[in-house]
């Protein structure tokens, strides 16, 4: 093999490389979405149990953009109409709130948050989260016309217990978010190194400069706190069925030099981590802590 062709080679493998870090960093990217957003939810709903049992409240600032959303729809009700809506809602929400609160105290038990089944509750945190919303907007949709609502006062209720929970699951939110920073800085450098090499397609090219624009715009989103339901990562997700398609084409295009055989040697080959045991174990890590390294 010429040097001209084994230089080929060396650019063409490191590419291949890259871009499979970069599918697999995106994984376990979408995997930390989910979370910090179940875990998000899960903070906005106890907060919304406070705020609904409160004389005055003030509407958060992430429920602003909802209420513009929401506002347009309940003015075509009467206010008669509102109230009976909101009686029918702080029912419901009363009726699962200890099913929220079970959630949370599960949650504490566990050393990490990897081994809890997050899918078993998605539906109810999701649904509790939505009818906590609207509720909230009904509320002070009334307080505008002059009418005061408030949800019953439940005496088993705990204020206490209630912001200690909050508290745990902004601790945990802040976390997840550092853990999404850092994997997203971690794929813009990996899409900045892509972009020199000399053998990337002009399409992957390409398609580097909008995925890199995208992580910028997550970024933005974690480093101003602001909700991270806000931010649309179905759009945003790295498209693995291109980047597949995109190392097939570029590992057909380049030439692999002839290897000597070595010798099977007598120890055992060491497999790979199987792909979610592996997440568990890295999340559980020092933040500074490398993908690629748990392997090792």
């Amino acid at each position: 093999m010429t040097t001209l062709e084994k230089e080929t080679f060396d650019d063409g493998q490191f590419l291949v490389d890259q871009l499979n870090d970069i599918q697999t960093s995106g994984e376990v990217l979408k995997y930390l979405y989910e979370q910090t957003k179940l875990i998000e939810q899960l903070k906005q709903n106890l907060e919304s149990v406070i705020l609904l049992g409160k004389k005055d409240v003030e509407l958060p600032s992430y429920m602003l953009a909802i209420m513009q959303n929401l506002d347009a729809h309940i003015e075509q009700n009467s206010c008669e109409k509102l109230q009976q809506q909101f009686t029918q809602l702080t029912k419901l929400l009363n009726r699962d709130r200890q099913s929220i609160t079970s959630i949370v105290n599960q949650l504490k038990k566990l050393d990490d948050l990897d081994s809890f089944n997050f899918d078993q509750y998605h539906n109810l945190i999701k649904e509790y989260s939505r009818r906590a919303k609207t509720a909230l907007v009904i509320r002070l949709s009334l307080k505008k016309k002059n009418i005061e609502v408030i949800s019953k006062k439940d005496k088993s209720l705990d204020s206490n217990d209630l912001e200690s929970k909050i508290h745990y699951l902004r601790v945990k939110e802040n976390q997840l978010r550092h853990r999404i920073l850092y994997e997203t800085k971690h794929i813009r450098d990996k899409i900045s190194v892509i972009q020199e090499n000399v053998e990337c397609p002009s399409d992957v090219k390409e398609y580097m400069d909008k995925m890199d624009g995208e992580l910028k715009e997550t970024i933005d989103t974690i480093e101003q706190h602001i909700p991270i339901e806000t931010l649309d990562f179905n759009r945003k997700m790295i498209d693995t069925f291109f980047l597949k398609s995109a190392i097939g084409k570029i590992t057909a295009g380049i030439s692999k030099p002839k290897q000597k055989s070595k010798k099977k040697s007598g120890k055992p080959h060491k497999k790979s981590m199987f792909f979610w045991k592996k997440i568990c174990l890295w999340l559980n890590t020092p933040w500074k802590q490398r993908w690629k390294t748990l392997d090792k």
